[in-house]
């Protein structure tokens, strides 16, 4: 298993210019090189999700997800999310590299809206390709949830 997360992790940081982590554990740092990145952190699940969260310059957390949001990785994105919320004025949720979701996934994302709305923060979606963003249309998960066509959009509102 653990040569399955260091492998999966490696193949996937090369395509999202992550420094992929030293480390076999269920969380591992990951860390962009981008100028406005103050601090990183997330959490990879082998072979299905891998969740990157980056802390922009000012406190806005960036969680960006590459892979499938199901089950198997739902509790972790969970964990981030929550935590993204709970130290962050506001949380987006990167999903151009997403290429499924299912009811665990809409089931993680309600309830960490529900607790931003709860501490007062923002909580917003960005980037959803055709798939996800149909899911989400017909969940009404988009009439929640603020949800924009590109990760600056959502920055930017």
């Amino acid at each position: 298993m653990r040569s399955g997360l260091l492998k999966w992790t490696t193949r996937a940081a090369k395509g999202l210019n992550i420094k992929p982590p030293t480390t076999a554990g269920a969380y591992a740092a990951h860390t962009r090189d981008e100028g406005s990145v103050a601090e990183t952190e997330g959490a990879a699940v082998p072979e299905r999700l891998l969740i990157t969260r980056t802390t922009t310059g000012g406190g806005v957390s960036l969680v960006s997800l590459a892979g499938e949001v199901d089950l198997d990785g739902s509790s972790q994105l969970r964990e981030v999310l929550l935590a993204s919320v709970e130290s962050a004025p506001g949380t987006v949720v990167d999903f151009g590299e997403v290429g499924f979701l299912d009811s665990s996934g809409i089931n993680v994302l309600i309830s960490v809206h529900r607790a931003a709305e709860a501490r007062g923060v923002w909580f917003r979606l960005a980037a959803p390709r055709d798939p996800v963003e149909r899911v989400l249309r017909l969940v009404g998960v988009d009439t929640l949830i603020p949800c924009y066509p590109s990760v600056a959009q959502a920055l930017a509102a």
